[in-house]
């Protein structure tokens, strides 16, 4: 998977692609994205 993070001003999101860029599934997002969050702290 590739994980991009964008910043637009104060805010910044992070998504989740396929290797050849696509989306990856909203599951699959949401569950390495938890997972980051677990480990990651901000």
């Amino acid at each position: 998977y590739v994980l991009k993070l964008t910043g637009v001003g104060s805010s910044h999101s992070l998504a989740l692609f396929n290797p050849d860029n696509t989306f990856a599934s909203p599951d699959v997002a949401a569950e390495v994205l938890n997972q980051i969050y677990q480990n990651w702290p901000a």
